[in-house]
């Protein structure tokens, strides 16, 4: 396990906690019931409150990893970045 303890440190973390989330959102979304305190909430019986749930779990799930992103890049400031990835973007699409 010791090849793999830096999964454990922080912002590491958030990453993986982000990536969790992110995969139950995909099981949720893919099998069509969600777990809500102690009853399952079904994608047929009840669409709004199902998605408003799988919609922040992705929210929720997207935001931690963004968060991770931020935390492993804040040192690497690059003020000519964006223009550069907005030029790479309009260039191939």
């Amino acid at each position: 396990m010791s090849g793999l303890s830096w999964l454990l440190k922080w912002p590491y973390t958030v990453f993986d906690f982000g990536m969790w989330v992110l995969f139950l959102a995909v099981v949720y979304t893919y099998i069509g019931k969600m777990r809500i305190g102690s009853r399952w909430v079904y994608r047929a019986n009840e669409p709004k409150r199902y998605w408003l749930e799988v919609g922040g779990f992705y929210l929720v799930g997207v935001g931690m990893i963004g968060y991770f992103w931020y935390l492993a890049n804040r040192h690497q400031h690059r003020p000519d970045s964006l223009p550069s990835l907005i030029r790479f973007i309009t260039t191939y699409i």
